[in-house]
């Protein structure tokens, strides 16, 4: 294991991961629409691999973690069509 509190080996490490998030494969959007208790929607991108994934991170970000007013509910809406668009 690496002693990570020697700061040369900190940095290392910290570029070692750097390197590997850059080059991974990134798993594809799945495309959530959240609804709101308005009535109101929106559409959101969500970088994971599969459906059960998307529900959890989108329940995450907007309904169970937000600080801010929580979302109703989410509905999946599977892989998204524009796979090469940047969110």
């Amino acid at each position: 294991m690496a002693d990570l509190s020697d700061p040369k080996i900190a940095d290392e490490v910290e570029q070692a991961w750097a390197e590997h998030a850059a080059t991974a494969p990134k798993p594809p959007w799945r495309d959530v629409t959240v609804h709101w208790p308005n009535g109101t929607s929106q559409e959101d991108g969500i970088r994971v691999v599969d459906r059960s994934d998307a529900l959890a991170n989108a329940r995450s970000n907007w309904i169970t973690e937000t600080p801010y007013e929580k979302a109703e509910w989410i509905e999946y809406h599977g892989r998204s069509a524009e796979e090469g668009r940047a969110r």
